[in-house]
């Protein structure tokens, strides 16, 4: 999961750089508060359903399904975070730029856009569910 929505790509073996990039949040003045919620979502350290629900009782399907849109189809992972729940839709209105190049569910795109702005959304969507 991590690889594919939120992994840079590495840099070839010739290339005398360091082999990684390092993520743009950690070149931006934010705060720490901010910094550590971007982190939390990306490595799943964060408190959605999609690993909350598999520590549970319950560790099947029904328990990683978001508790805040109504019909209870959606497993609240970030990408239903980001782009589709009722709980963040207010943030959505709110940075409604983010969104304007970014398809449906292209996780990749929006959280590697040059924006600080991106990071605000992330860390204010952590803290809705914290």
């Amino acid at each position: 999961m991590y690889h594919n929505w939120f992994a840079l790509p590495e840099r070839p073996a010739s290339d005398a750089r360091a082999p990684f990039v390092l993520p743009e949040y950690l070149k931006t003045a934010l705060s720490k508060s901010v910094m550590r919620n971007v982190a939390r979502f990306r490595i799943r350290g964060h408190g959605l359903m999609c690993e909350n629900g598999l520590y549970g009782r319950s560790p099947d399907r029904s328990a990683r399904v978001c508790n805040l849109c109504e019909n209870g189809v959606y497993i609240q992972d970030e990408k239903h975070v980001i782009f589709s729940c009722i709980g963040t839709e207010h943030l959505r209105h709110q940075f409604i730029h983010l969104f304007d190049n970014i398809s449906e569910g292209d996780i990749k795109g929006f959280v590697f856009q040059h924006n600080s702005e991106v990071y605000k959304f992330i860390s204010a969507a952590v803290n809705l569910f914290d």
